[in-house]
């Protein structure tokens, strides 16, 4: 990403609008949930990992040993998908109520989602009995091209919107729905036989030739017709992209015809001798890969990276270079990103927030940095404009320009603000900013104090004193005594 990127990156605000049954039922849970089992001190990126992790675990119980205990595996693989949606939907409300949200965590978040898709998917093909490996390769790309979807929509419109029945929680809900069912009366799922004879006989009525005793037919060519259905649609998404985006809708079209080529084949019944579980995981991944890349360029206004269209060729080779290639572009991302904006992508952040006019900027200043970064693991400093130290001391020797820049060379300063608000700090500023912790000079700990009202009432404000015989007082004097 280049500087301009990350720092549109850094500046993204969501604005998604989820109107789903499972967010506007489950959202009170989840509060009541937060405040009592989830501390300050967990990162909600932590939570979102946790999720993930969670879905790979329900995978690796079945992958292991759906054999041996069928019933008990999959009842262990609902309770993990259970956990991961409860996690998944306190992470986002835990970092806005911490004032920890950012978009590196939004991001974060979103490809946590869209990696956990890949082994949601096989996990319910365990649970439902689908032991064959070409249709769980379409299910896995089936739920890859959903997000797709949803993401390019969101690329085009810079929302995420969902409706009552279309977020993704109204379909795991149907998904465990349908695998409890399946482990706890597995008789019910054998009464369904008859049903689909009689479906089969139907069809086959109208001209096609189907085995009526055999209804995984019946069910490939759902699943084929399903997600031959979906490349159409995902491929006219990307082509309605504007034309100022032409690389990303080239690169989306790209990406989406080359997977038609294992499809083929697969359709065809040419499968690879050594095709396994991994090559399934493998492809899923590129596919979640392809789907962050998206989100990632709507949230830093660029278009898709070209990388990614040489990572879909890559992505039929070896299944070890897919993972490679996938570790390595989530491992550089993050860490740009987190580097750039000076944020841990697992730690808790605690912003601290000091202000001043810092003209001549000395080392009483920066002794201040030192010590109000005590209190916390990122530094935001507000500098006056030019028109308040006029009215609040004299006028400034140095412009509000000169002293921000000054500002910005210290090693404990992450981000200065300038102008900052004056007189007074209001708290939209310090619920915008995410601030913990507001810190003051000793003169300015006092009841009829008028600067630092808002933040003293919250009760984040920290006192510190001042470097004795060091100010820019001080400095004028012996200037005008040289």
């Amino acid at each position: 990403m280049t500087p301009f990127e990350k720092d549109t990156f850094s500046r993204w605000t969501s604005k998604d609008e989820d109107n789903s049954i499972t967010e506007t039922v489950l959202s009170l849970l989840w509060n009541r949930l937060l405040h009592h089992a989830v501390p300050d001190s967990v990162s909600a990126n932590v939570l979102s990992l946790g999720g993930l992790l969670c879905l790979v675990h329900a995978w690796y119980l079945c992958f292991l040993y759906m054999a041996v205990e069928p019933r008990w595996i999959s009842l262990g693989a609902c309770a993990l998908i259970v956990a991961y949606l409860v996690l998944d939907g306190v992470d986002g409300k835990h970092a806005a109520r911490t004032r920890t949200d950012s978009p590196l965590g939004e991001f974060f978040a979103h490809c946590c989602c869209n990696v956990g898709f890949v082994f949601s998917t096989l996990t319910a093909c365990y649970v439902l009995g689908i032991e064959d490996l070409s249709l769980r390769w379409y299910l896995v790309q089936i739920g890859q091209l959903i997000a797709l979807r949803c993401h390019i929509r969101a690329f085009k419109s810079k929302v995420i919107s969902y409706s009552k029945l279309t977020s993704p929680g109204e379909g795991f809900f149907v998904l465990l729905l349908i695998m409890g069912t399946k482990a706890l009366f597995p008789s019910l799922f054998g009464q369904l036989s008859g049903i689909v004879t009689t479906l089969i006989n139907t069809l086959n009525s109208l001209g096609m030739s189907l085995d009526p005793n055999n209804h995984t037919a019946l069910f490939a060519l759902l699943i084929h017709t399903l997600f031959y259905g979906l490349i159409v649609l995902t491929l006219l998404d990307a082509l309605s992209i504007p034309k100022q985006n032409q690389a990303t809708r080239n690169g989306i079209a790209f990406c989406l015809i080359y997977r038609l080529g294992p499809a083929f084949l697969m359709w065809l019944g040419v499968m690879p001798g050594s095709f396994t579980t991994w090559d399934l995981i493998s492809e899923g991944l590129f596919m979640s890969l392809l789907t962050s890349d998206i989100i990632l360029a709507k949230m830093a206004n660029r278009d898709l990276h070209p990388y990614i269209v040489i990572f879909s060729m890559v992505s039929v080779l070896d299944n070890f270079i897919i993972l490679l290639t996938v570790a390595i572009y989530y491992t550089s991302v993050l860490y740009d990103i987190s580097d750039y904006m000076q944020l841990s992508v697992f730690g808790v952040v605690r912003n601290v927030y000091v202000d001043g006019v810092y003209d001549m900027c000395h080392l009483g200043h920066f002794n201040s940095f030192k010590k109000a970064l005590s209190y916390g693991n990122r530094l935001i400093v507000g500098v006056l404009s030019d028109e308040h130290v006029q009215r609040y001391k004299r006028s400034p020797i140095m412009t509000m320009k000169e002293r921000a820049e000054v500002v910005a060379t210290s090693r404990f300063v992450h981000k200065v603000i300038a102008p900052c608000p004056f007189p007074g700090i209001p708290e939209e500023f310090i619920r915008e900013h995410r601030i913990h912790v507001v810190c003051h000079s000793t003169e300015y700990d006092k009841p009829d104090d008028i600067y630092y009202v808002v933040p003293r009432a919250m009760g984040i404000t920290r006192v510190m004193p001042r470097t004795e015989g060091m100010s820019t007082s001080e400095l004028i004097k012996r200037v005008k005594a040289y």
